[in-house]
């Protein structure tokens, strides 16, 4: 994750590569960062880049 806060504009600006996700290889079977339904990182590293700009964005 990448961020800048441009307090003069009241801005943060992120980018972020997160997991690959959940996909099926050419066989059918579940394949990625998330075959674990119960357990899914994108969701977790979505709740903490927000988490991580709210923190910034605070600070200015």
């Amino acid at each position: 994750m990448l961020c800048a806060v441009v307090p003069g504009e009241g801005s943060a600006y992120g980018n972020a590569h997160f997991s690959s996700g959940p996909y099926r290889d050419s066989n059918g079977h579940p394949a990625g960062d998330d075959t674990d339904p119960d357990n899914l990182f994108r969701p977790r590293q979505a709740a903490k880049m927000r988490e991580d700009v709210d923190t910034l964005t605070a600070r200015r």
